[in-house]
């Protein structure tokens, strides 16, 4: 397009080439005000302008409107997108992202419930040994406690104070 915002090729609708204008929102098509209102900042600041716009039929887009100078005049290229097609990767990798973290929680909350009940296993057994002892029953007992960890020692020093009596 020229300088005064009319469209002198259009890879598209060649019916539109030096009917539409862009510095009016109602021209030979309805353009976004928002669109309108880009290529006026765009010719004042003499600075390429991204615009984020929405078309008549309701797909939001984004534009570049970029002014070049040739032979003393200036002219305007507008290169547009698809907002649903600039960020398609976006979306893919966000339900990528989605699916491990909730593969990861799940893991995460497996790993967490088996170590808490085997320290809760643990504790109850060691409950039960206490209970044992605690109702004068001195019999030894079996070991039901014989991983070395904190424990186990402390199962192992029930069963001895057990076995001794003299707790």
């Amino acid at each position: 397009m020229d300088e005064s915002g009319i469209v002198m090729i259009h890879p598209h609708e060649e019916a539109q080439v030096g009917k539409l204008d862009f510095s009016k929102e109602n021209s030979s098509a309805k353009l976004s005000k928002d669109l309108v209102d880009g290529f006026k900042s765009m010719l004042d600041k003499d600075q390429p302008t991204l615009v984020h716009y929405e078309r008549e039929s309701g797909e939001e887009m984004t534009g570049v409107l970029v002014p070049i100078h040739l032979d003393g005049r200036r002219w305007v290229v507008m290169s547009e997108a698809s907002n649903s097609e600039i960020l398609a990767n976006a979306h893919d990798l966000l339900l990528v992202l989605a699916g491990l973290t909730l593969i990861i929680v799940i893991l995460v909350s497996g790993v967490i419930f088996y170590i808490s009940n085997s320290f809760a296993d643990n504790i109850k057994k060691a409950v039960r040994v206490c209970e044992t002892i605690n109702s004068g029953d001195l019999r030894e007992m079996p070991r039901t406690i014989t991983s070395q960890d904190e424990m186990g020692q402390l199962r192992w020093l029930w069963h001895r104070c057990a076995i001794r009596s003299t707790c």
